[in-house]
């Protein structure tokens, strides 16, 4: 392959946070809204549109930062305790 061959030609999908809150319809806090932009980073959406403010009561001033940062936040993998090797069960090695 040459090396100035993109892997990808298709743009990638761009969700706006409007469709985000109407999918999570029994999200009613900003808090709430978070956990789902954050879930959404983790499992691989590359790009976020906002196409509005999220109208909850504890929606903050700088929200379009906190959900930015929500967004791009993954979780470390080694949050997760490690794998332990059972090495005296023959069946395993």
């Amino acid at each position: 392959m040459n090396k100035n061959t993109p892997v990808s030609t298709e743009p990638a999908p761009i969700i706006p946070l409007s469709q985000i809150i109407i999918q999570n319809h029994d999200v009613v806090t900003f808090t709430g809204l978070l956990k789902v932009v954050n879930e959404l980073g983790e499992r691989g959406l590359v790009l976020m549109e906002f196409d509005l403010k999220p109208d909850f009561p504890d929606t903050p001033r700088d929200w379009q930062t906190q959900l930015e940062l929500a967004f791009m936040t993954k979780k470390s993998p080694f949050t997760d305790p490690p794998e332990i090797i059972n090495t005296n069960d023959p069946e395993e090695l």
